[in-house]
């Protein structure tokens, strides 16, 4: 399995090792590592190498770990895809022991992992299995996931509450809906989606597709770019909502048009699949050629935890208000069901350097804390998201600060 590993520009002997884990299932670390909190940024269809002034090895060292093999750079020869969750958790626990058998020297650093979308189920999982073998990994501190894919059927009942409050579905047809499909106010539309000999089984297809149905980027609804003339060579990264609707019986995702090439979606994988970037890297020839997702593990991925629950260490959620694939709504519903104490209910955490200051919103459970980062999508920390807030979080929870400590400067 390939690993990119960035030590601290910091302290590197003391700072935090973080692992870094993409989601999909099916989608490579890298673009973690060249579009979101990486050192560097990849710009101008791969032409262009730039500085992150805000990236997250600023304050720890960071590895990006390509998993399942067959993403990225990890090599399975077989073919075969088929991987369920537990697989990938216990490779990944493989690809860790022998990451830090390989640099010794960061046993002693405290350890966190880390991701985003599948990763709500990539990271918990890793991280049960850290705890259980304090052997190997005597300083495993805990582990945070961004917009996280938790829970299905909170997903998807909560998706179709998100898009009637953005005002993506219409009033009468919604109301309608309620009326013939919920004996209360409280619909599981989930279930009825699953069940095909319910009379609500369409409806409750068009209601969850309803985001989809607007030609927005459902990642970053607020995203907008100018068209130009240039080539199309960008789309949108369709292997979460791949993976989260092949199970639900009824309709299938309705194909979006490619996005113009002014979103710049795949700058960082058309640079990974240049010649002298696989040379710099050390990719052996015989490794197939880059890509950002792998939709073939995400068409035969097997998940087996429709429900991924912390149970240990310091733990953090985060979301971007803006991304309807794994949205607010669905995290802090699933947070919220956990069962911890409350110990601080919702308030701002803040940027005293901006107006108005308020980030996002801050709720702290008895081991949990649960944070919102205002007019981010899926990928918060990307350049045209919220960065400077992303490292903000990330430097205070790693260093147990309030969150609305600034950076030092």
């Amino acid at each position: 399995m390939f690993t990119g590993y960035v030590e601290s520009q910091n302290k590197p002997d003391t700072d935090p090792v973080v692992l870094w884990l993409n989601g999909g299932p099916g989608c490579s670390s890298l673009q973690g590592l060249t579009v979101e909190l990486g050192p560097f940024r990849v710009n101008n269809f791969g032409e262009e190498v730039v500085l992150n002034p805000y990236s997250w090895n600023k304050y720890a060292n960071i590895i990006f770990l390509d998993a399942p093999a067959g993403v990225g750079f990890s090599v399975r020869r077989d073919g075969l895809w088929n991987y369920t969750d537990d697989e990938v958790a216990n490779d990944n626990l493989i690809a860790m022991m022998l990451w830090f058998g390989k640099f010794p020297e960061r046993r002693a650093n405290d350890f966190y992992v880390a991701g985003e979308s599948y990763g709500g189920t990539y990271v918990p999982m890793l991280a049960q299995r850290l705890s259980n073998d304090w052997k190997n990994f005597p300083n495993f501190k805990g582990f945070f996931v961004g917009n996280g894919c938790l829970n299905s059927q909170l997903e998807f009942n909560s998706l179709i509450q998100y898009s009637y409050n953005h005002g993506f579905i219409d009033e009468t047809f919604y109301r309608n809906s309620v009326q013939k499909c919920c004996s209360s106010g409280d619909c599981d539309f989930y279930a009825m989606a699953n069940n095909d000999k319910h009379p609500c089984t369409n409806i409750s297809m068009d209601l969850y597709y309803s985001n989809y149905y607007t030609g927005l980027d459902p990642y970053f609804l607020y995203f907008t770019c100018y068209l130009t003339d240039q080539p199309q060579v960008s789309s949108p990264p369709m292997a979460i909502i791949k993976q989260k609707t092949k199970a639900i019986k009824g309709k299938k995702y309705p194909k979006l048009d490619t996005l113009p090439s002014c979103a710049h979606y795949n700058d960082s994988t058309v640079y990974l699949m240049r010649q002298d970037v696989r040379a710099a890297l050390h990719i052996p020839s015989d490794v197939q050629p880059y890509s950002n997702c792998n939709d073939a593990i995400a068409e035969d991925y097997i998940q087996q935890y429709l429900d991924i629950s912390p149970f240990v260490k310091e733990v953090m959620f985060f979301n971007g208000d803006i991304d309807s694939v794994c949205n607010v709504v669905h995290n802090e519903q699933f947070v919220q069901r956990l069962g911890y104490k409350l110990l601080k209910a919702k308030e701002p955490w803040n940027d005293n350097d901006q107006l108005p200051p308020a980030i996002g919103m801050l709720t702290r459970y008895d081991g949990v804390d649960l944070l919102t980062i205002r007019g981010a999508g899926h990928f918060t920390s990307s350049a045209n998201e919220k960065p400077k807030e992303s490292l903000q979080m990330f430097y205070n929870f790693i260093n147990g600060n309030d969150y609305s400590q600034p950076i030092p400067k």
